[in-house]
């Protein structure tokens, strides 16, 4: 028996005609002062994990003024210590979320399934 999903995709903010390339910012920004993080304690973090990053570098990040590369977001991830879909806009969040419960739901059925056999 095939897992069918629906698929959702999340918007994506699009600022005079163009597609943000910086979903993660404000959530970053959002992250940092949630936990009363100043950008030097989290530029520390960042650095002790092994990213060379400065603080003028984080505020335009936090500002959607530098794109953040894929590769960066394992670094915030461990400074911030949130799973990375923390790390995207409430809406991937809410997606992530729907997916798990989808998925459980199927393992169960799989696992009931299988018990009947």
């Amino acid at each position: 028996m095939a897992f069918a999903v629906e698929w959702e995709y999340a918007e994506v903010e699009v600022r005079d005609g163009k597609q943000q390339r910086n979903v993660t910012g404000r959530r970053i920004a959002y992250l940092r002062s949630e936990q009363n993080l100043s950008q030097e304690v989290l530029v520390a973090r960042l650095q002790c994990e092994g990213l060379d990053i400065s603080r003028d570098v984080l505020a335009n990040i936090e500002t959607g003024r530098t794109e953040v590369k894929d590769a960066v977001l394992p670094y915030f991830q461990r400074a911030l210590r949130v799973q990375i879909v923390r790390l995207f806009p409430k809406c991937v969040e809410v997606l992530e979320e729907k997916f798990a419960l989808r998925a459980a739901a199927h393992s169960m059925k799989t696992r009931s399934h299988n018990a009947k056999s």
